[in-house]
Protein backbone atom coordinates (compact mmCIF):
# COMPACT_ATOMS: atom_id res chain seq x y z
CA UNK A 1 0.00 0.00 0.00
CA UNK A 2 1.30 3.45 -1.05
CA UNK A 3 2.07 6.44 1.20
CA UNK A 4 -1.01 8.51 2.35
CA UNK A 5 -0.96 12.01 0.89
CA UNK A 6 -3.24 14.31 1.80
CA UNK A 7 -3.93 17.66 0.45
CA UNK A 8 -5.96 20.68 2.56
CA UNK A 9 -8.56 22.67 1.32
CA UNK A 10 -8.57 25.85 3.36
CA UNK A 11 -11.06 28.18 3.66
CA UNK A 12 -9.77 31.67 4.07
CA UNK A 13 -10.30 35.20 5.20
CA UNK A 14 -8.43 37.59 7.07
CA UNK A 15 -5.36 37.17 8.76
CA UNK A 16 -4.93 33.03 8.75
CA UNK A 17 -1.59 32.29 9.05
CA UNK A 18 -1.53 31.39 13.03
CA UNK A 19 -4.82 29.53 12.70
CA UNK A 20 -3.40 27.40 9.84
CA UNK A 21 -0.38 27.05 11.01
CA UNK A 22 -1.92 25.45 14.47
CA UNK A 23 -3.74 23.19 12.27
CA UNK A 24 -0.83 22.15 9.67
CA UNK A 25 1.60 21.37 13.22
CA UNK A 26 -1.14 18.74 13.93
CA UNK A 27 -1.84 17.18 10.66
CA UNK A 28 0.56 15.45 8.26
CA UNK A 29 -0.43 17.47 4.51
CA UNK A 30 1.56 17.28 1.78
CA UNK A 31 -1.01 19.95 -0.48
CA UNK A 32 -2.31 23.37 0.68
CA UNK A 33 -4.78 24.56 -1.79
CA UNK A 34 -6.10 28.25 -0.17
CA UNK A 35 -9.73 29.22 -0.91
CA UNK A 36 -10.61 32.85 -0.93
CA UNK A 37 -12.45 35.77 -1.84
CA UNK A 38 -10.72 37.44 -4.81
CA UNK A 39 -10.92 41.02 -3.03
CA UNK A 40 -8.44 39.54 -0.96
CA UNK A 41 -5.72 38.00 -3.23
CA UNK A 42 -3.08 40.44 -2.52
CA UNK A 43 -3.53 39.69 1.61
CA UNK A 44 -3.86 36.05 0.91
CA UNK A 45 -0.73 36.02 -1.47
CA UNK A 46 1.43 37.71 1.51
CA UNK A 47 0.18 35.62 3.90
CA UNK A 48 0.68 32.24 1.36
CA UNK A 49 4.64 33.28 0.88
CA UNK A 50 4.73 33.67 4.81
CA UNK A 51 3.19 30.00 5.10
CA UNK A 52 5.22 28.18 2.44
CA UNK A 53 8.63 29.54 3.78
CA UNK A 54 7.66 27.97 7.26
CA UNK A 55 6.48 24.81 6.13
CA UNK A 56 7.38 24.02 2.91
CA UNK A 57 4.47 22.65 1.59
CA UNK A 58 3.21 23.63 -1.82
CA UNK A 59 0.27 25.97 -1.91
CA UNK A 60 -2.02 26.80 -3.93
CA UNK A 61 -4.45 29.98 -4.48
CA UNK A 62 -8.06 29.35 -5.63
CA UNK A 63 -9.90 32.89 -5.39
CA UNK A 64 -13.26 33.10 -6.22
CA UNK A 65 -16.46 36.05 -7.05
CA UNK A 66 -17.89 36.66 -2.83
CA UNK A 67 -21.23 34.53 -2.79
CA UNK A 68 -22.97 32.86 0.24
CA UNK A 69 -24.09 29.81 -1.57
CA UNK A 70 -23.32 26.54 -0.02
CA UNK A 71 -24.07 25.36 -3.66
CA UNK A 72 -21.20 27.43 -5.36
CA UNK A 73 -19.02 26.38 -2.82
CA UNK A 74 -19.94 22.98 -3.14
CA UNK A 75 -19.07 23.54 -7.04
CA UNK A 76 -15.43 25.74 -6.51
CA UNK A 77 -14.58 22.05 -4.46
CA UNK A 78 -15.63 20.08 -7.47
CA UNK A 79 -13.29 21.94 -9.35
CA UNK A 80 -10.66 22.16 -7.06
CA UNK A 81 -10.87 18.68 -6.74
CA UNK A 82 -10.96 17.70 -10.07
CA UNK A 83 -8.03 20.08 -11.31
CA UNK A 84 -5.99 20.18 -8.44
CA UNK A 85 -5.56 17.77 -6.31
CA UNK A 86 -4.83 14.68 -8.52
CA UNK A 87 -1.75 12.04 -7.14
CA UNK A 88 -3.70 12.79 -3.47
CA UNK A 89 -5.15 9.63 -1.71
CA UNK A 90 -7.74 12.14 0.60
CA UNK A 91 -9.10 15.01 0.87
CA UNK A 92 -9.56 17.45 3.70
CA UNK A 93 -11.85 20.54 4.63
CA UNK A 94 -10.42 23.32 6.92
CA UNK A 95 -12.84 26.46 7.70
CA UNK A 96 -10.63 27.01 10.66
CA UNK A 97 -9.77 30.44 9.50
CA UNK A 98 -13.30 31.35 7.38
CA UNK A 99 -15.50 33.60 8.31
CA UNK A 100 -19.03 32.83 9.38
CA UNK A 101 -20.43 32.92 5.65
CA UNK A 102 -17.77 30.43 4.57
CA UNK A 103 -17.40 27.95 7.12
CA UNK A 104 -21.00 27.60 6.60
CA UNK A 105 -20.82 27.19 2.69
CA UNK A 106 -17.62 25.32 3.56
CA UNK A 107 -19.20 22.87 5.81
CA UNK A 108 -22.14 21.97 3.42
CA UNK A 109 -19.93 21.58 0.69
CA UNK A 110 -18.07 19.19 2.60
CA UNK A 111 -21.02 17.05 3.59
CA UNK A 112 -21.86 17.23 -0.21
CA UNK A 113 -18.92 15.59 -1.16
CA UNK A 114 -18.50 13.14 1.98
CA UNK A 115 -14.97 14.96 3.26
CA UNK A 116 -13.72 15.26 6.38
CA UNK A 117 -14.09 18.91 7.57
CA UNK A 118 -12.92 20.64 11.02
CA UNK A 119 -12.41 23.91 12.95
CA UNK A 120 -9.61 25.26 14.86
CA UNK A 121 -10.43 27.33 18.02
CA UNK A 122 -7.62 28.54 20.55
CA UNK A 123 -5.34 26.29 18.66
CA UNK A 124 -6.75 23.06 18.59
CA UNK A 125 -8.93 21.02 15.43
CA UNK A 126 -11.99 19.97 16.30
CA UNK A 127 -14.18 17.81 13.93
CA UNK A 128 -17.25 18.87 12.43
CA UNK A 129 -20.05 16.11 11.62
CA UNK A 130 -19.62 15.48 7.73
CA UNK A 131 -21.04 11.87 6.17
CA UNK A 132 -17.92 9.71 4.99
CA UNK A 133 -20.13 8.89 2.18
CA UNK A 134 -21.27 12.45 1.78
CA UNK A 135 -25.19 13.81 1.11
CA UNK A 136 -25.60 11.56 -1.84
CA UNK A 137 -25.89 8.04 0.16
CA UNK A 138 -28.73 6.51 -0.56
CA UNK A 139 -29.28 7.74 -4.23
CA UNK A 140 -28.94 5.54 -7.22
CA UNK A 141 -27.04 6.52 -10.23
CA UNK A 142 -30.09 7.47 -12.38
CA UNK A 143 -31.40 9.45 -8.91
CA UNK A 144 -28.10 11.22 -9.55
CA UNK A 145 -28.45 11.76 -13.26
CA UNK A 146 -31.82 13.08 -12.15
CA UNK A 147 -30.24 15.44 -9.68
CA UNK A 148 -27.85 16.44 -12.55
CA UNK A 149 -29.91 17.45 -15.70
CA UNK A 150 -32.25 19.13 -13.40
CA UNK A 151 -28.95 21.45 -12.43
CA UNK A 152 -28.00 21.88 -16.22
CA UNK A 153 -31.38 23.40 -16.74
CA UNK A 154 -31.37 25.60 -14.06
CA UNK A 155 -32.94 23.87 -11.65
CA UNK A 156 -36.46 23.76 -12.97
CA UNK A 157 -38.36 21.62 -15.27
CA UNK A 158 -41.91 22.23 -16.85
CA UNK A 159 -43.08 18.68 -18.17
CA UNK A 160 -40.99 15.43 -18.33
CA UNK A 161 -40.38 15.46 -22.01
CA UNK A 162 -37.11 17.60 -21.62
CA UNK A 163 -35.89 15.84 -18.39
CA UNK A 164 -36.88 12.46 -20.37
CA UNK A 165 -34.54 13.49 -23.05
CA UNK A 166 -31.51 14.74 -20.49
CA UNK A 167 -31.74 11.65 -19.00
CA UNK A 168 -32.89 9.41 -21.69
CA UNK A 169 -35.13 7.94 -19.12
CA UNK A 170 -38.60 7.33 -20.01
CA UNK A 171 -41.70 8.89 -18.04
CA UNK A 172 -42.84 6.02 -16.19
CA UNK A 173 -38.78 5.31 -14.84
CA UNK A 174 -38.32 8.74 -14.23
CA UNK A 175 -41.96 9.41 -12.02
CA UNK A 176 -40.16 6.20 -10.56
CA UNK A 177 -37.45 7.94 -9.25
CA UNK A 178 -38.92 10.96 -8.49
CA UNK A 179 -41.89 9.81 -6.89
CA UNK A 180 -40.85 6.73 -5.53
CA UNK A 181 -43.17 3.87 -4.61
CA UNK A 182 -44.51 1.71 -1.20
CA UNK A 183 -41.14 0.02 -0.80
CA UNK A 184 -38.22 2.73 -2.31
CA UNK A 185 -38.57 6.28 -1.62
CA UNK A 186 -38.12 8.81 -4.39
CA UNK A 187 -36.38 12.22 -4.63
CA UNK A 188 -39.58 13.34 -4.00
CA UNK A 189 -40.07 12.17 -0.42
CA UNK A 190 -35.80 11.96 0.45
CA UNK A 191 -36.07 16.06 -0.04
CA UNK A 192 -33.94 16.17 -3.40
CA UNK A 193 -36.75 18.32 -5.20
CA UNK A 194 -40.09 19.68 -5.15
CA UNK A 195 -42.59 18.66 -7.77
CA UNK A 196 -45.99 20.42 -8.25
CA UNK A 197 -48.67 20.69 -11.06
CA UNK A 198 -49.26 23.20 -13.38
CA UNK A 199 -52.67 22.60 -15.56
CA UNK A 200 -52.09 19.68 -16.76
CA UNK A 201 -48.43 19.55 -16.69
CA UNK A 202 -45.86 18.28 -14.04
CA UNK A 203 -43.35 21.21 -12.63
CA UNK A 204 -40.05 19.34 -11.05
CA UNK A 205 -37.38 21.85 -8.71
CA UNK A 206 -34.53 21.37 -7.23
CA UNK A 207 -34.85 22.08 -3.41
CA UNK A 208 -32.01 23.30 -1.70
CA UNK A 209 -30.93 19.69 -0.35
CA UNK A 210 -31.25 19.55 -4.13
CA UNK A 211 -29.62 22.11 -5.37
CA UNK A 212 -26.41 21.34 -2.98
CA UNK A 213 -25.85 17.58 -3.68
CA UNK A 214 -26.47 18.36 -7.66
CA UNK A 215 -23.78 20.91 -7.27
CA UNK A 216 -21.47 18.70 -6.32
CA UNK A 217 -21.86 16.22 -9.26
CA UNK A 218 -21.56 19.02 -11.49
Amino acid sequence: MGEERVCQLALVSGSFTEALTAALRERQVHGLVLIFRREEMEAVTAQSDVLSALLSLPIKLVPYQDSKSPEEMATIIREVMNQLCGGYTSIEVNVGAADKSQAVAGLLAAMAHGLPCFDVVDGKIISLPTPPNGLRVGLSEEKLGILAALWSEGGRVEGLDNLSRKTAMSRALLSYHIRGSERTPGLEAMGFVKVTRIGRRTAVELTPLGRLVAASIG
